[in-house]
Parts: C-alpha cells; structure tokens; sequence
C-alpha cells in the first residue's frame, strides 16, 4: 500500500497572467514553486533550499500537479539546494496548482571532508578525499571495501583509488558512507548498479535491485536489461513474469524501442528470451 503524504498543499485558481511563484517552508526545507510565461508555454519550476539551521537530508517523492498535468519525482535525495524539476505546460491564465510531498526516511549526513577517531582512514582519487570507516564498509561486503579495510589492520592510514571515475567512486560513497546506510535514489541508482557489480558489492547491488522492483516510473523493458547486465534474477523474474502473464511484452517491447529510436536489433537477446520472443519469433 502506498504511503500518505506527508505534506499536500494547493491554489485554488493561482492567475497566472504575469507569472506566478509560491513557497512552503516545512521540515527544514524551503520548496518554491515558480511559473513564468512564455511565448507558447508556461514554464513551471520547483527548487528547493535546506534552511539555515537545518543538519538533515530527506529521501523523498514529490508530485506537482497544474490542472490536469501532474509531474512527478520519485526517490529524490534533498539535501543541498536544488531544482527538483521543470516542465512546460499550456495552462490558461488561472489553474489549480496542487504540491504533494512524501517523507520517505530523514537521513543524518556525516562530513567526509573531515577526520574523526573512527572515520580515520583517508580514501583519495584524481584530486579527491574523503574520510570513511572502514569497519563499517567492511561490514557491507565487497572486494574494494575489504582491501581498504585490510590496510587499515596493518597501519595504513591512506588508500590511492584508480581504475575508478572520481564521480563513480563519489557516488558510492556517498550511497554507503555518508548516511551510515546504504541510500539508492533516483540520481544514483545507475552509476550504483555499475559500480556495485563491477567490486561485487553484493548488499549495494541487492539494495539497488529492490528500488528497481519498487520503481515502476521506469520502463519495465528498461528494468529489464538492468536485470540481465547485472545478473539481478528476482528483478528480472517479476518484470518478465508480469508482463508474459498480462499479455503486454510485446507491446511494452515496441513502445520501448520507439521511446528510445531503437531497433529490435540492438535489445539484448536475453530480455527477449526472457519475454518469450525467440530468434525465429515474428514480431507484428
């Protein structure tokens, strides 16, 4: 069963004749919500900016609806200022604007940029540092995590990554250490998967395939090829399943190609075996 929202706030008729703008300002968070007009559009942005006192990150969902348009972010990780979306509707000079926001979990970030008795050991990459525990990334698994920790036993203080991008190895720190929780969100979730599968990451890579399962703003058949790239059976199994029994694979499949100008040709062929569509299958 889905959530409730934590916060829903509207406008009724909200005039829009010469631009319009709006903020609410709860949980430590100020959310503004800005209508300009265009020419042909009116373009509708929605930032956000931590207040001044506020130490806490929120991991949360969000829809903004303007009349019959509703735009929405899923997973969305707030804790810096931020445009959260924009999108360009034809709305008419007055229209109801409604804000709705879900809380998922409020997260306690730590400064990696500093050391501290336990987050000791120093992890430095292309001009980057950070400061991590390596007790407890060990405790999450992996080859990369254990090596840093092995050296920590011995006395090494300090660790020089390569073979990784600084934006790779940000990201995976970020999911893991910054909140003492593994942490997947709409941002990162791509550049987890990769990473997580690439150090054999396992509790990153089960975390990041229980989003999948639960993201279903994302294309099933694109859910599909992170299930064979990266080896995640129970993703695959559930997409692949849900879609053979509701008789809707092939047109998922079509609507997936054309949403993306690709061809049949480039699918990889376990996703179609996975949907029963077999080399000699003519697709109409």
């Amino acid at each position: 069963m889905e959530q409730a929202w934590t916060l829903e706030r509207m406008w009724s008729g909200a005039d829009l004749s010469n631009g319009w703008s709006s903020a609410v300002s709860e949980y430590g968070y100020c959310c503004t919500i800005q209508c300009t007009k265009k020419k042909s559009h009116d373009e509708w942005i929605l930032s956000v900016n931590p207040e001044e006192h506020c130490a806490y990150s929120l991991l949360v969902d969000v829809v903004l609806s303007v009349g019959a348009f509703h735009f929405k972010v899923y997973r969305d990780l707030w804790d810096t200022s931020s445009i959260v979306l924009q999108e360009k509707t034809r709305s008419g000079s007055r229209v109801d604007v409604t804000l709705r926001l879900r809380i998922i979990e409020t997260l306690s970030p730590q400064d990696l940029n500093g050391q501290t008795p336990y987050r000791d050991f120093e992890i430095s990459c292309k001009g980057r540092s950070w400061f991590v525990d390596v007790t407890y990334l060990a405790s999450i698994g992996g080859k990369l995590f254990t090596e840093w920790n092995e050296q920590r036993s011995k006395g090494i203080k300090k660790c020089w990554v390569d073979g990784i991008s600084t934006y790779e190895l940000d990201c995976l720190i970020d999911a893991t250490a910054k909140y003492r929780q593994i942490v997947v969100t709409r941002m990162n979730y791509d550049v987890l998967v990769s990473v997580s599968f690439r150090y054999n990451i396992g509790s990153v890579l089960r975390t990041v395939e229980s989003f999948l399962m639960d993201a279903e703003w994302i294309h099933p058949i694109r859910r599909l090829e992170y299930a064979v790239c990266y080896k995640l059976a129970r993703l695959g199994d559930t997409i692949s399943r849900k879609l053979v029994s509701s008789n809707t694979a092939i047109e998922k499949l079509h609507e997936y190609l054309a949403e993306n100008d690709e061809t049949l040709i480039q699918m990889h062929p376990d996703v179609l075996i996975s949907l029963n569509i077999h080399p000699d299958h003519v697709l109409s």
